[in-house]
């Protein structure tokens, strides 16, 4: 009776093992830079892109289909010749109130012929509280030199 006790416990272990391995699998997907996709150029699938809005234009339609158009850049992206690389997005939803330029977004979607087709869209909140870099004092926006 004994070792079918152990064996049960051993049993229901290595199941729970594996589903927490599965589900932590599952969500932590890597995200990636506006830089780093462009630089690969190849289409992918399934990704998570961390980017910023553009200052261009917000397109939003809601005929035929709820659709939002914008483009975003790497959040702390090179500038060369005045522009950084910049992808544009397109997302099948409502538009969310938080979404504007400059705002800084995960993206989860595809990548697929220099554009990203993103099925889900979360913006950051806005905040007046910045976190510190490494070695640096907390500021508050506005703030700045």
């Amino acid at each position: 009776m004994n070792t079918k006790f152990v064996s049960a416990i051993l049993v229901v272990a290595v199941v729970l093992t594996a589903m927490i391995y599965s589900a932590v699998t599952a969500s932590a997907k890597a995200v990636v830079t506006v830089d780093e996709l462009t630089i690969e150029g190849s289409e992918r699938t399934r990704i998570r892109l961390g980017a910023r809005v553009t200052d261009d234009e917000i397109v939003y339609q809601s005929r035929p289909t709820r659709e939002v158009r914008f483009t975003v850049k790497d959040i702390k992206g090179q500038v060369i010749n005045g522009r950084g690389k910049t992808i544009p997005v397109v997302y099948e939803g409502s538009m969310p109130d938080t979404l504007k330029k400059g705002r800084d977004v995960i993206l989860e979607g595809d990548y697929v012929g220099g554009s990203f087709v993103a099925q889900s869209l979360m913006t950051q909140c806005p905040s007046k509280y910045e976190p510190p870099m490494p070695g640096e004092e907390a500021k508050q926006v506005g703030d700045y030199d």
